[in-house]
């Protein structure tokens, strides 16, 4: 399928014309949002206060044998994300870091010392994605504080 616009100001403006009349009461629509938004912020922010995960994790050998419960499989839905545990061992996480952390290090400006930044992509991500015989890469980024003293 490919799509091919001729006048792409005119295009958005219809399109915008259109789903405005599906909205009947686009206040309302807007005040219901925040209002889940809302809700969500704060349970959030009580899940992070009893120090409990916000974002819900599986284990892969579950994941695997299609042993996921219906609870946690709701709970990946509704955030949209999950974390996966026990996909690579240990140390092979560790030697994959230390990889990102160098190739970082060599392809980046300086940041704060402060922070530390690992992901998975680079070099070592492309070895984990082939190493699993994945075509797709997976790609994750972190940034948090170091446990490295900054500058005085």
């Amino acid at each position: 399928m490919s799509l091919v616009v001729d006048d792409l100001k005119a295009a958005i403006r219809a399109t915008k014309r259109r789903l405005k009349a599906q909205i009947a009461d686009p206040r309302r629509l807007f005040a219901e949002v925040e209002d889940d938004l809302r809700r969500e912020v704060e349970e959030i922010l009580e899940a992070r206060a009893q120090v409990r995960p916000v974002i819900p994790s599986v284990d892969y050998a579950a994941v695997r044998s299609r042993a996921v419960g219906q609870s946690v499989t709701q709970e990946i839905r509704r955030r949209g994300v999950a974390v996966v545990r026990g996909v690579f061992s240990d140390a092979q996480a560790t030697a994959w870091n230390e990889a990102i952390g160098e190739y970082a290090t060599r392809s980046s400006p300086p940041i704060h010392p402060s922070i530390s930044i690992s992901a998975s992509c680079g070099p070592a991500g492309r070895r984990s994605s082939a190493s699993t015989g994945r075509s797709r890469r997976w790609k994750r980024a972190s940034i948090r504080p170091s446990r490295r003293p900054g500058p005085s």
